[in-house]
């Protein structure tokens, strides 16, 4: 079963940020991750159900809430179609005692958490046309 959109860039925040790893695997493709050329931010261009997508590290020193958190030393990934944001990883920090049951205290504390920035472009993601 192929992975949903968030499942996806989940995953590829997962693997070149927290990982730090050379690629990202999805299903059975394998995109590189590279350094920009002036911040040396990690950056990975993938492809999502046919349509290009890129994830790109949160430059730590613009002047938003996302570089904010990059400052703090939070991992935050910005997702981009055709150079327009649409979602936003960030690790979702949640207290002890909230904590699910059958998650371990690691997981419960960092999990990340989506921030879908454009739910029309997304969802033009998904069903390759308009949502109206």
């Amino acid at each position: 079963m192929a992975a949903s959109l968030e499942e996806t860039l989940i995953s590829v925040w997962q693997q070149a940020l927290v990982e730090n790893a050379r690629s990202v695997k999805l299903e059975n493709r394998s995109f590189p991750v590279r350094r920009t050329s002036r911040s040396k931010l990690h950056e990975v261009d993938f492809q999502f159900e046919g349509h290009e997508l890129r994830g790109l590290e949160q430059n730590p020193e613009t002047a938003s809430r996302w570089a904010q958190l990059a400052r703090e030393g939070k991992k935050v990934m910005q997702f981009l179609q055709q150079r327009r944001y649409i979602a936003v990883v960030v690790p979702q920090v949640r207290s002890r005692s909230r904590s699910c049951s059958g998650c371990s205290p690691e997981r419960s504390r960092a999990a990340p958490f989506l921030w879908n920035l454009r739910p029309l472009m997304t969802c033009s993601i998904l069903r390759s046309q308009p949502c109206w």
